[in-house]
C-alpha cells in the first residue's frame, strides 16, 4: 500500500487531505459557504458539516458543500429551529391550536430552553423546521374536519332554533289564554283578584304605582307576573293593559282590610287566614272580613280559644317575672349596709366611714367587699386616727388628681390655640387631646370655634 506524506486511504481507495493541518475554521467556512455564524452552528450541530473536537471543519466537506449549494442550503433550511410561535405562523394556525396539534401528534421537540420572563423562568421548546412542515397535512385535514364540524352544528343550531322559536310562540300563545281569562274572572271578581291582576302586570314595569309595589312579593303574584312575562308582551303592550284596569285597582285596593286591621277586628293573626280566605299581599276583603266576624266558622273560633290561650300564658309569664325581679331586688336591698350599719360595725364615725366608701356615687356598701375589710382589715381601719388619715389621704389624691386633669386641660388648649393659630381664650375647656392626626383634621376642617 502506497501512501504519499500527509495523506490517508480509505477502504475503497479513495484519498483524503491530511486531517491535523489542513482543517478549517468558523470564519473560512462562512466566507466559502456565505452562511450567518448561527447557521454554521445549526450545521454542526446537526452533523451537515463535521466537526472535531477542536472546533475545526474538514475542507472537503465544506468544497462538497459548497459545490452544490442550492442543496445543501434546502437541508439547513430543514434543520432550523422553531419555537411555538413561529411553528404555528409557519403553519398559518394560532400558538393554541399549535400546542393541541403536537398533543395530536406527540412531535417531541429537539432543545429545550429555560429562559427567565414576566418575573418567572419560563421553558422554550424547539421543533426542526422539516418536522413542522409535515404536519401541515394534518392541519389542513384537521381544518377541513372542523369546518365540517361547524357546518354541520350551524344546521343543528339553525333546527333547534326554528323548533325553540315555534315552542316559545306555542306558549306565548296559551299563556295569552291563559292571561284573557285571569283578566275575564278579575272583570266580575274580588277586590283581591283585581288587586293582583294589576300587580302581575306592574311586576317588571320600569316604572310601577306606589300603591301596587307592595303587592309584587306576593306568591300568587310572582306566578301570576311569570304568565304574563310568558306572554312575550311589549312594554307598550303591557303598559297599555296596566292602564286600562288602574282606575278599578286603585277602588279595590281601598275596600281592602290592611293586616293591622285584620287582627284588631278577628282577634287573631293574619296567618290564620292564609290558604282558608283568598288574600294579596296579607290583606282581604273588607266585605269577606265582616261575613267571617258576623258567622264566625269553626277553625275562627279554634283560632280565638288559641290566641286568648297563648295571651293568658303570656300575662302569666310576665307576671312572674314581675314577681320574680321584686323579689330579688327586694332580696338585694336587704343585703345592702348603709354608711351607719358599716359604722357601727368598724366603730367609726358615720362621716367618716360615708368618706371611706369606694363607690362614692352609692349610697350604701357591698358586702362582699365589707366581709373582705372583716377577714384582712387594712391599716387605716384598726383606729379612728388612722381612718382620718387615710380620708385626708384620699381627698389630697383626689386634689392632686384633678390639678393634674386641669393642667393637662390647659396644656392641650395652649397647643392647640398654637397649632391654629386662635387666641387662648376662643379654645373650648372640652378640647381633646391635640395629637398629630387631630392637628392635622383640624387644619384640614377647622372646628367652629377656631374659624371665629
Amino acid at each position: 500500500m502506497n501512501q504519499g506524506r500527509g495523506q490517508t486511504t480509505d477502504d475503497d481507495g479513495s484519498h483524503r487531505g491530511n486531517r491535523g493541518a489542513a482543517r478549517w475554521g468558523r470564519e473560512r467556512v462562512r466566507a466559502a459557504l456565505g452562511l450567518a455564524v448561527w447557521e454554521i452552528e445549526l450545521a454542526a450541530a446537526a452533523g451537515l458539516l463535521e466537526r472535531d473536537d477542536d472546533r475545526r471543519f474538514d475542507p472537503e466537506e465544506v468544497a462538497r458543500a459548497a459545490a452544490d449549494l442550492d442543496a445543501f442550503r434546502a437541508r439547513l433550511a430543514c434543520e432550523h429551529r422553531l419555537n411555538a410561535s413561529e411553528a404555528a405562523r409557519r403553519l398559518g394556525i394560532s400558538a393554541a391550536r399549535w400546542r393541541r396539534v403536537v398533543a395530536q401528534t406527540g412531535l417531541a421537540p429537539v432543545a429545550e430552553e429555560q429562559v427567565r420572563k414576566y418575573g418567572r423562568v419560563l421553558t422554550v421548546r424547539y421543533y426542526r423546521a422539516a418536522d413542522v412542515d409535515g404536519l401541515a397535512d394534518h392541519v389542513t385535514a384537521d381544518r377541513v374536519l372542523r369546518e365540517v364540524v361547524t357546518a354541520v352544528g350551524r344546521a343543528e343550531a339553525a333546527r333547534k332554533a326554528a323548533v325553540t322559536r315555534a315552542r316559545n310562540k306555542e306558549r306565548a300563545e296559551q299563556a295569552r289564554h291563559e292571561l284573557a281569562a285571569v283578566r275575564e274572572q278579575t272583570a266580575h271578581g274580588s277586590p283581591v283578584a283585581l288587586v293582583r291582576y294589576a300587580a302581575a302586570l306592574a311586576a317588571h314595569l320600569p316604572q310601577s304605582p306606589e300603591f301596587l309595589r307592595r303587592f309584587t312579593a306576593d306568591e300568587a303574584v310572582g306566578a301570576l307576573a311569570a304568565v304574563v312575562e310568558e306572554c312575550r308582551l311589549r312594554l307598550e303592550e303591557r303598559s297599555a293593559l296596566l292602564d286600562g284596569v288602574l282606575p278599578q285597582a286603585r277602588e279595590a285596593c281601598a275596600e281592602l282590610a290592611w293586616p293591622p286591621q285584620i287582627e284588631r277586628r278577628s282577634g287573631v293573626d293574619g296567618v290564620v287566614f292564609v290558604g282558608r280566605i283568598d288574600m294579596v299581599g296579607g290583606c282581604m276583603a273588607r266585605a269577606e272580613l265582616e261575613e267571617l266576624l258576623a258567622a264566625p266558622p269553626a277553625w275562627l273560633a279554634q283560632a280565638r280559644a288559641a290566641a286568648a290561650a297563648a295571651e293568658a300564658a303570656d300575662a302569666a309569664h310576665r307576671a312572674r317575672t314581675a314577681e320574680e325581679r321584686a323579689v330579688l331586688a327586694s332580696a338585694q336591698e336587704a343585703t345592702r349596709l348603709t354608711d351607719e350599719a358599716v359604722a357601727e360595725l368598724f366603730g367609726l364615725p358615720v362621716d367618716v366611714a360615708a368618706a371611706l366608701r369606694p363607690r362614692r356615687r352609692e349610697r350604701w356598701w357591698h358586702p362582699q367587699h365589707v366581709s373582705n375589710l372583716l377577714a384582712a382589715p387594712p391599716p387605716w381601719l384598726r383606729s379612728e386616727e388612722a381612718a382620718r388619715a387615710e380620708v385626708a389621704r384620699r381627698a389630697a389624691r383626689s386634689v392632686r388628681a384633678r390639678q393634674a386633669r386641669a393642667n393637662r386641660r390647659a396644656s392641650w388648649r395652649r397647643t392647640w390655640a398654637e397649632q391654629l393659630g386662635v387666641p387662648l381664650e376662643q379654645v373650648p375647656e372640652n378640647c381633646g387631646r391635640p395629637t398629630a392626626k387631630a392637628v392635622r383634621a383640624a387644619r384640614a376642617n377647622p372646628p367652629s370655634w377656631a374659624r371665629l
